[in-house]
């Protein structure tokens, strides 16, 4: 299987603040005899109060062409499960 990369939506509380986050990883799956796992290439959080949708459209868009991905995935917790998908409406990736 080839190389994507998934965007997940994390919510972080520290003290009385709470920061929304956007990560970006690049991940390749690998399968062995026994079992298979992920390899991380790239990991990296966004605090989306901070990083305008323009700028993470341009980072999105430099890790698709640097680490050669076509694959995008949107990732869902059970928490926020359509938090990425909110923030990336009507966005094409």
């Amino acid at each position: 299987m080839q190389e994507y990369l998934r965007i997940a939506y994390i919510k972080y509380k520290q003290k009385t603040c709470i920061h929304d986050y956007l990560q970006l990883c690049i991940v390749k799956p690998k399968y062995t005899k026994n079992r298979s796992y992920r390899e991380i290439y790239y990991s990296q959080r966004y605090n989306i109060a901070i990083h305008s949708k323009e700028y993470m459209l341009e980072t999105i868009n430099m890790l698709k062409k640097h680490y050669q991905v076509d694959k995008v995935i949107l990732s869902s917790t059970k928490k926020y499960p359509t938090e990425v998908n909110d923030y990336f409406k009507g966005i094409c990736l």
